[in-house]
């Protein structure tokens, strides 16, 4: 199957749980994050705002501020960076819809403590499918950060069409488990 089928079908599966149940499972993925002793250590982190029916993190986010120095990506052309998050005022829709700040300090990547990633498919070896920008396999060789997805059961997959320019995840937190790889 190639990688465009194989993201619409994981888009539609992910999307068939429904707003409701996203929310539920979002809840249980993120009460998993807080048992990550990397959550815990961390005090700069790199995760982005829900879209569309990926897990939720903007409200976790925004409990998140003041205790945490939180980061969500900007895009930049090609590139991306983190930016620093205090909050939706001053936030447009960017490149794909999804808000970004417009303005804000930008954490290096060598300086986040943790990222914690966005993905279509996922396998329990590391392998990611994003959605084809390629924006994180570019930006994720510049950190030492440990890399998290947040990804729901139905998402994991035995195998995905990788590529050598995917890069590879340290673990995923979905609603039932942490693993790591």
């Amino acid at each position: 199957m190639d990688k465009k089928h194989l993201r619409n079908q994981l888009k539609k599966l992910r999307g068939g749980l429904g707003e409701e149940k996203r929310i539920e499972l979002s809840d249980k993925i993120w009460k998993n994050v807080e048992e990550l002793e990397e959550f815990k250590r961390a005090k700069k982190i790199g995760v982005y705002l829900d879209f569309g029916s990926e897990v939720k993190t903007t409200s976790y986010l925004l409990n998140l501020i003041g205790e945490k120095e939180v980061f969500i990506p900007r895009l930049r052309g090609k590139e991306m960076d983190f930016v620093a998050f205090d909050g939706l005022d001053g936030m447009k829709a960017g490149a794909f819809g999804i808000l970004e700040p417009l303005e804000g300090e930008i954490c290096p990547p060598e300086e986040l403590e943790l990222i914690l990633v966005p993905g279509l498919g996922f396998t329990l070896k590391g392998g990611r499918l994003g959605y084809g920008g390629g924006y994180y396999d570019t930006y994720l060789p510049a950190t030492k950060a440990p890399l998290f997805a947040l990804g729901f059961e139905v998402q994991i997959r035995d195998t995905l069409p990788l590529e050598s320019w995917d890069y590879p995840i340290d673990g995923l937190v979905s609603e039932k488990d942490i693993y790591r790889f």
